[in-house]
């Protein structure tokens, strides 16, 4: 009786390690696939832009790397930043409704200092530093 039961564990375990490692070979792969551009995005920098020097006008930017990907439109007026919004409704395979206060929060920080030397909102440093470069690149059209 006994080698029936080691006999039917070792099947077991026969089947179940190829299975085991199947789904962590899956995980990995998922999750670098998922995770790709994030540590590019979070060595960017943002340059520093005198906004009292652009033209008044709308300024289309972009910046995609991975699943980070943003549209926006500035509104600059009188030398100043009036509006930002934000024209995907996608990035990557997410809704970017998902990001609604996190952009939200980040767009203010930067209408209110003029500036894009602000602190991304704490638990979204990646998605902040692609939306703070998608302005940027808006805003040099403008120079």
């Amino acid at each position: 009786m006994r080698r029936k039961e080691c006999s039917k564990v070792k099947k077991l375990f026969r089947v179940l390690i190829p299975v085991v490692l199947a789904v962590i070979a899956v995980v990995v792969i998922g999750l670098s696939i998922f995770n790709k551009g994030m540590a590019d995005i979070k060595r960017l920098s943002v340059e520093s832009i005198d906004v009292s020097l652009l033209k008044d006008g709308n300024y289309f930017g972009e910046y995609e790397n991975g699943r980070w990907q943003y549209h926006v439109e500035v509104t600059v007026r009188d030398g100043e930043i009036k509006e930002i919004r934000v024209l995907n409704t996608k990035t990557g395979p997410f809704e970017m409704k998902m990001y609604d206060d996190v952009n939200t929060e980040l767009i203010q920080r930067i209408v209110q200092n003029q500036s894009l030397q602000v602190d991304t909102v704490t638990g979204a440093t990646v998605n902040g530093k692609a939306l703070l470069k998608a302005v940027e690149n808006a805003l040099k059209e403008g120079i």
